[in-house]
């Protein structure tokens, strides 16, 4: 019969190692961003996208492909920042709203 840690007369020895992880994450850009929105023909204060996110409900991938259909107003930065137009954001937002009330109206 072996005792529990040894082998052959020899001793076991066990490393318990430990590590840890820092992670830093930054908001860009980090402070709120003017620009010009051609759709709106005005400046307006720009969203990420996840503030988009966070403000309409709709996911991330459907802004994305609201984007690349042209539904909403939006600019992309010299480093790749996507920024959306809040104006129109809030306006697909409304309509979607109103046309789902109103399919919801005809079937009751």
């Amino acid at each position: 019969m072996k005792r529990l840690g040894r082998r052959d007369g020899r001793k076991q020895i066990v490393i318990t190692a430990e590590k840890s992880e820092t992670y830093i994450i930054r908001q860009e850009p980090s402070g709120p961003v003017r620009a010009w929105c051609g759709g709106c023909g005005e400046e307006i204060e720009c969203l990420t996208v996840e503030q988009t996110v966070t403000l309409t409900g709709l996911g991330a991938r459907q802004i994305f492909r609201m984007v690349e259909a042209a539904e909403i107003h939006f600019c992309e930065m010299a480093n790749g920042h996507l920024l959306i137009c809040p104006n129109s954001a809030a306006s697909f937002v409304r309509s979607t709203f109103l046309e789902k009330s109103a399919g919801q109206a005809r079937t009751s």
